[in-house]
């Protein structure tokens, strides 16, 4: 980074709740394994700001939805409280994490995500960017509406709509509704049974 020829196109930006990692090495996506593309790889995105929301991975699409608009990260909460359980604090201990800055030549687009870029091949990381309170950096990105963060409204229908896809679909967020929002599992249960 300290060449003045290198612009950012040189570089890309990994997240991970791991830190101090001096190489990092390819592995499977559940994103890629749900569209069959089976392959392991080290995914990175364009700006430090679209990697941030991945600094924490509790549930996935399931916990909070991430899209990008307008070319800004915006992630959408599923249920309320869904946004700390993936980045806040667990038992009091704050979530940290980590965001790499990588050399872009072995990394090449892929359609899984808007701009995810991926690379097949084991990369060592030219900087590290520690985070140590996840869930304060990302609500500092959104006042500095660098990203957006659209919390749940707290509507019961919103949370039945979302917690029904979810028992339907047998994804891995529903074991965090039963965790979580067990009075609407239970009226969905009860529902069930009366169909």
């Amino acid at each position: 980074m300290t060449k003045k020829h290198e612009t950012k196109k040189d570089y890309v930006f990994h997240a991970s709740p791991v830190q101090n990692l001096h190489e990092i090495s390819p592995h499977e996506s559940e994103a890629y394994i749900r569209l069959h593309m089976q392959f392991p790889a080290v995914f990175a995105c364009k700006t430090s700001d679209i990697a941030a929301v991945f600094l924490g991975h509790l549930g996935g699409d399931s916990t909070c939805e991430i899209r990008l608009e307008h070319s800004i990260p915006v992630l959408y909460e599923k249920f309320a409280g869904a946004f700390h359980l993936r980045y806040g604090a667990d038992n009091g201990i704050k979530r940290q994490g980590s965001i790499y800055v990588l050399p872009r030549e072995t990394f090449v687009k892929r359609a899984v995500w808007v701009g995810g870029l991926a690379s097949e091949q084991p990369v060592v990381p030219l900087f590290e960017m520690k985070i140590p309170d996840v869930e304060s950096y990302l609500r500092m990105l959104n006042a500095d509406n660098r990203i957006s963060i659209k919390l749940h409204d707290g509507s019961n229908a919103a949370s039945r709509h979302y917690a029904e896809e979810q028992l339907r679909s047998d994804s891995p967020g529903a074991t965090e509704l039963r965790k979580y929002h067990p009075s609407i599992i239970e009226f969905l249960e009860k529902k069930k049974k009366h169909h």
